[in-house]
C-alpha cells in the first residue's frame, strides 16, 4: 500500500485561529482540512473516510459543541480526537474528559507542542489496538508488530515481575531482555513519582480496568526520563486477570517543552501585570492633567469642554479597572461598573452637593464592546444634567435605571430639573455630546429618545 501523509480535520469556529493552526500543521507535513461548526465536522467525517485524526475545539459557539460532535462521530467511526481550547477552567476541561479522546492541548501552544501532541495521540490510538489482545492465553504470541513498536512495551505477572520487554524498552532504559526478565518493574522507579500514583494504578488494574498516567522513571545509568503509560490487565477466557501489559511513550521532550512554556507564561504574566499598572497610572495622569488645566483657565466654555473630556476618560478608566477584576477580561458586571462610574461623574461637580442620585441597575454582564459605549452615553447624560438641569435651584433628583429582560436592555436617565426648551428638536441639535450619543446608539444598534417629563427623561434601548 502506498504510504501517504496523515490527514487532520481541524474543527474551530474562530476562522483566524483555524487557519493559523492549519498552516502550522501543514508545515509539519500533515494534510489539513478545516471546518468551523460541529455539524459540518460530522458531515465531513462521513464523507471522507481517509481522515486520520480530529483536532476539536470544545466551545463552538452556536449549534452543537465539540464534545457533542465528538460523541456523534465516535458512534459511527473509531478515530482519534484531540480537544483544543483556550479555556483552562475545570468545568470546560471536564466536558472533554467525558469523551474518549487522545489529548487536550491549549490553542496558545507553540507549533512544536501541537505537533508533539498530535504524534502522541496517534501513538496512543495505535496502542489501543494492541491493548485489545486481552483474550490470548500466552504472551509469547505477541506478533512482530509489537517487536517493532516505536513504544516501550512491558508484560508482567500478577506480582509485577517482568516477563517480557520489547526492543524499544531496551533501547530506552538500557536494560537488556535478560537483565530485565524476572526483575520487578520497580527497577524503573526514580523515587520522584508520588506513591499515590502507584496506589491508584494497582487499584485500577486489580479492578480489571485500564490505567492511564505518567511516570518520572530512571534508566539503568541513573538518567531520569518521563513516560506516558497505559497499563492494562490481560484476561483469560474465563475473564480472570493473568498478567499485565504496559505500553509506554517517552514524553521527556514534551515535558521539557511544557516546562519552558510555563516559565514563558509566568514571565508574560509578570509583564502583563506591569502593563496593567502603567495603563492605570496613565489614565490617572491624563485625568489629573485635564483637571489641573480646567482649574487654571477662567473661560467657562473651556472649563466645560475639559469637564466633558474628563468624564469620558473616566468612563473608560472605570471599565478598564472592572475588567481587570474579571477572570478572562471578556465581560464585566453592569451593576458594578455603572455604580462606580455614576458616583465618579457626580463627584466632578462638588458644588452640586444637594443633588440626589437614585440608582436601580440590574446585575448582569456585558462585553466591553457594549459596556464602553453604554458608559460614555451615561456620562454625557449625567454631565448635561449636572450642568444645566438644576440651574438656579438648590436641590434636585436624578434617577438612573437599567433593566435587562431576555437580552433586551433599557437605560432610563431622568431628572426633575428645569426641562428642555419648548422648541427643542433632537434632530436639529448639533452639539458634540448629543451627536456622540447618537453615534454610540447606532454602534449598539439601539434607539434613543429624549422628552420633557417633569424634567427630562432620556431612554436608550438595545439588544445584547
Amino acid at each position: 500500500m502506498v504510504d501517504r501523509d496523515k490527514i487532520l480535520l481541524i474543527v474551530e469556529d474562530e476562522v483566524v485561529i483555524a487557519l493559523a493552526k492549519q498552516k502550522e500543521l501543514e508545515e509539519y507535513g500533515y494534510n489539513v482540512i478545516t471546518v468551523y461548526t460541529g455539524e459540518k465536522a460530522v458531515e465531513v467525517v462521513k464523507e471522507h473516510c481517509d481522515i486520520d485524526m480530529i483536532l476539536m475545539d470544545i466551545e463552538l459557539g452556536e449549534g452543537i459543541n465539540g464534545t457533542q460532535a465528538a460523541e456523534i462521530i465516535l458512534k459511527e467511526r473509531e478515530i482519534p480526537i484531540v480537544f483544543m481550547s483556550s479555556h483552562t477552567e475545570p468545568k470546560i476541561v471536564e466536558k472533554a474528559e467525558k469523551i474518549r479522546s487522545y489529548g487536550y492541548v491549549a490553542k496558545s501552544s507553540c507549533p512544536a507542542v501541537l505537533d508533539a501532541s498530535v504524534k502522541i495521540a496517534f501513538k496512543l490510538f495505535d496502542k489501543e489496538i494492541i491493548e485489545r489482545i486481552e483474550g490470548e492465553e500466552k504472551l509469547k504470541k505477541i506478533n512482530v508488530a509489537v517487536e517493532q513498536s516505536p513504544e516501550s512495551i512491558v508484560i508482567t505477572n500478577l506480582k509485577g515481575d517482568i516477563e517480557y520487554v520489547n526492543p524499544k524498552f531496551c533501547d530506552l532504559t538500557g536494560y537488556s531482555l535478560e537483565e530485565a526478565k524476572g526483575k520487578n518493574s520497580r527497577i524503573l522507579q526514580s523515587g520522584e513519582t508520588p506513591m499515590e500514583t502507584f496506589k491508584e494504578l494497582w487499584e485500577t488494574v486489580l479492578a480489571g480496568k485500564v490505567w492511564h498516567g505518567e511516570f518520572l522513571n530512571k534508566k539503568k545509568n541513573g538518567e531520569l526520563y518521563w513516560e506516558n503509560a497505559i497499563i492494562s490487565p490481560i484476561l483469560n477466557d474465563n475473564g480472570n486477570i493473568t498478567s499485565y501489559v504496559g505500553i509506554k511513550a517517552d514524553i521527556t521532550k514534551r515535558k521539557q517543552i511544557e516546562k519552558e512554556l510555563k516559565q514563558q507564561l509566568l514571565e508574560k504574566e509578570i509583564i502583563l501585570k506591569e502593563s496593567h499598572h502603567r495603563i492605570k497610572n496613565n489614565f490617572a495622569s491624563i485625568v489629573s492633567l485635564l483637571s489641573l488645566q480646567e482649574q487654571s483657565i477662567t473661560n467657562p466654555e473651556g472649563q466645560s469642554a475639559l469637564q466633558d473630556a474628563i468624564g469620558r476618560i473616566m468612563s473608560m478608566q472605570v471599565l478598564y479597572e472592572k475588567l481587570l477584576l474579571t477572570k478572562d477580561y471578556c465581560t464585566a458586571s453592569v451593576k458594578e461598573y455603572l455604580g462606580t462610574l455614576i458616583c465618579d461623574i457626580i463627584n466632578l461637580f462638588p458644588e452640586n452637593t444637594n443633588i440626589s442620585v437614585k440608582k436601580q441597575i440590574d446585575d448582569f454582564e456585558l462585553d466591553p464592546k457594549k459596556l464602553s459605549p453604554l458608559g460614555i452615553i451615561i456620562n454625557e447624560l449625567l454631565t448635561n444634567i449636572m450642568k444645566y438641569a438644576f440651574s438656579g435651584r438648590n436641590t434636585g433628583l436624578i434617577e438612573v435605571t437599567v433593566k435587562e429582560n431576555k437580552g433586551d436592555v433599557t437605560l432610563t436617565v431622568e431628572d426633575n430639573g428645569n426641562g428642555l426648551p419648548e422648541d427643542f428638536d433632537i434632530d436639529a441639535q448639533t452639539g458634540f455630546g448629543l451627536m456622540l450619543i447618537k453615534m454610540l446608539t447606532e454602534q449598539l444598534c439601539g434607539t434613543f429618545t429624549i422628552e420633557n417629563k417633569n424634567g427630562v427623561k432620556s431612554t436608550l434601548k438595545f439588544i445584547i
